[in-house]
C-alpha cells in the first residue's frame, strides 16, 4: 500500500480520542468553520497538528499513522495546514478576506471528488472564490451564471471578477478507469475574461 500523502484525518480523530483528548477531538470535529472558503479540512488539520504538538504526541501520530509527514513535503503540508488555521483565526478575529493557496490539493482527500462534470459545476459556482479570490457567479433578473444559455449552447459557468470584467469558466472532466471522476486538485478549469 502506498504511504499515504495527505494527513488521515479520521486516523488523527481516532488517535486524539485514544490518547484522551476527546472533548478537544469533538471540538476540532464538530467546529462550523464561517468563512466561504473550501479549506475545512485543513484547518482542522492545522488545529489537530497544534493539538497534537501541545501535548508532545504529534510525533507518535506520524509514525504510527502519517510516516510521510517526516518527509520533507510531509513538512509542507504541516506548515501550510497550521498556516490555514492561523489565516483562519485571523479572519475571525478582523473579517479580513481570506487569501487563497490554489497550489495544493490537500483540502480534497476527504472524498471530495466529483463524479460528473454537474457536481464540480454545482461545487464551484457556490464556491467561485476556489478558481479566483474575488470571483462571483453573474446574476442579471433572475438569470445565473450557472449553465448560461448562449446561441450555440450553455455556458458551464460566468462570473464576474474584481474588476466588473466577466468570466467565462468552462469544465472538462477527465477520465477515470472505468468513469468520469476529477479530483479538484488537479482541476485546471478553461477561463477566458471578456476584454
Amino acid at each position: 500500500m502506498p504511504e499515504q500523502q495527505n494527513l488521515p484525518i479520521r486516523a488523527a480523530y481516532a488517535f486524539g480520542i485514544a490518547h484522551g483528548l476527546q472533548k478537544e477531538i469533538a471540538e476540532i470535529r464538530d467546529m462550523i468553520i464561517e468563512w466561504d472558503l473550501a479549506y475545512n479540512a485543513s484547518v482542522r488539520k492545522g488545529y489537530l497538528i497544534e493539538l497534537f504538538e501541545k501535548h508532545g504526541i504529534f510525533d507518535e501520530f506520524k509514525f504510527n499513522d502519517w510516516p510521510f509527514g517526516n518527509t520533507p513535503e510531509g513538512q509542507r503540508k504541516m506548515l501550510r495546514f497550521v498556516r490555514l488555521k492561523t489565516r483562519y483565526e485571523d479572519f475571525l478575529a478582523d473579517r479580513s478576506e481570506p487569501e487563497i493557496d490554489l497550489d495544493s490539493d490537500d483540502d480534497f482527500d476527504e472524498g471530495q471528488s466529483f463524479v460528473r462534470e454537474a457536481d464540480l459545476r454545482d461545487f464551484l459556482a457556490k464556491n467561485p472564490q476556489c478558481i479566483e479570490q474575488g470571483l462571483i457567479i453573474y446574476s442579471d433578473n433572475g438569470r445565473s451564471g450557472v449553465e448560461f444559455p448562449v446561441e450555440n449552447g450553455r455556458i458551464d459557468l460566468l462570473a464576474i471578477d474584481r474588476e466588473q470584467r466577466l468570466v467565462v469558466i468552462e469544465l472538462k472532466v477527465g477520465r477515470g478507469r472505468n468513469q468520469e471522476i476529477l479530483d479538484l486538485g488537479g482541476l485546471l478549469p478553461l477561463v477566458a475574461r471578456a476584454a
